[in-house]
């Protein structure tokens, strides 16, 4: 048997959108940027949604706006793509990589919990194939890690699980990125 790895189902309809944005001085603003922008706020129900050219760009300017110090720590996966450490170093942090199930290849709690130092600034989750984190898990082991406060900020790549959901989570992180893409290539 062979099972397609992807198949659009693009119309002509959505091939005259796009030559209709390709016609505009501008690819990445105007009216049908805004638009899609306002299209995600609500979809999300947050109050900002900022498009922008790559998931590398989107997960630096996250980063950027931490102001992350040289010495601070953001937790990643190790199965990840290496755009999500690369980022880290970017912004003027360090990377500290935690094992992944074998199961799901997701981060979890409980390495999470023990990555925890006292220059840890984030955690980055990576979710991916379409599967959630455990974050009710992560933010307990955030919690018993930090147990006066100052909790590392979680920072959710969903490149790979847009619309995903787990526990009843799914739409209420602080900060987070998606990509439209089935198999997002972080540039």
């Amino acid at each position: 048997m062979k099972v397609d790895f992807y198949r659009h189902a693009l119309s002509e309809a959505d091939a005259s959108a796009v030559a209709a944005v390709l016609a505009t001085p501008f690819l990445t603003t105007g009216k049908v940027c805004s638009s899609v922008e306002r299209q995600l706020e609500s979809y999300f129900a947050v109050p900002h949604a900022l498009l922008v050219n790559s998931w590398t760009n989107g997960a630096l300017a996250v980063l950027l706006a931490m102001d992350l110090q040289p010495g601070d720590e953001v937790i990643v996966p190790a199965m990840t793509f290496i755009a999500s450490a690369n980022v880290v170093h970017l912004a003027g942090g360090t990377p500290v990589f935690v094992d992944v199930d074998p199961r799901t290849l997701l981060m979890t709690p409980e390495h999470v919990e023990k990555a925890v130092t006292p220059r840890t600034r984030a955690v980055m989750p990576v979710h991916i194939y379409g599967q959630m984190c455990d974050m009710k898990g992560i933010r307990a082991a955030l919690r018993r890690a930090r147990p006066a406060g100052g909790e590392p900020v979680l920072i959710e790549d969903c490149a790979h699980c847009f619309e995903g959901t787990r526990d009843a989570i799914g739409r209420d992180a602080i900060r987070m990125w998606r990509s439209f893409l089935s198999t997002p290539r972080r540039t």
